[in-house]
């Protein structure tokens, strides 16, 4: 927000709102990174197995660190280079819109909240979520 100097909150909700997606891109991201993770683990147990002689478990965590820090540092550099390239091709168009539809500070709390559950590995959260968002839908539709 800093950097394209935006106050207002119709600009501010729809860069969150094109942010969405990168909630669930990263909440897959830390399932990979999961799994990379027992993967460390497995090898410290077997590593734990063979006796203390063989073990170096110093070089296992700077391994898993390093790992852990490359793919966060590719994925947000991928990540924010798409999101401001993706900004500069539709912001104009997309500011006008958000513009004329009276967003407040509290639709940027529920598209905050939305990020949150799109995150989340639990799919009943996001299946409550959905359905709740299209009753709100429903019931605006036909009051």
């Amino acid at each position: 927000m800093r950097v394209s100097a935006l106050h207002d909150p119709g600009q501010i909700a729809a860069v969150m709102l094109l942010t969405l997606p990168l909630a669930r891109i990263f909440g897959k991201l830390e399932t990979s990174q999961r799994v990379l993770a027992n993967s460390f683990y497995n090898r410290l147990l077997k590593w734990s197995r063979q006796g203390p002689g063989k073990m170096r478990p110093g070089r296992l965590i700077l391994e898993s660190m390093t790992v852990q820090f490359a793919l966060n540092a590719i994925g947000f550099a991928l990540a924010l280079g798409a999101l401001l390239a993706l900004l500069s091709l539709v912001s104009g168009k997309l500011f006008a819109a958000f513009q004329g539809l009276g967003v407040g500070f509290a639709h940027m709390w529920i598209l905050g909240s939305l990020g949150a559950v799109l995150s989340l590995r639990y799919r009943p959260a996001q299946t409550t979520l959905a359905a709740g968002a299209a009753l709100l839908a429903l019931a605006a539709m036909f009051s």
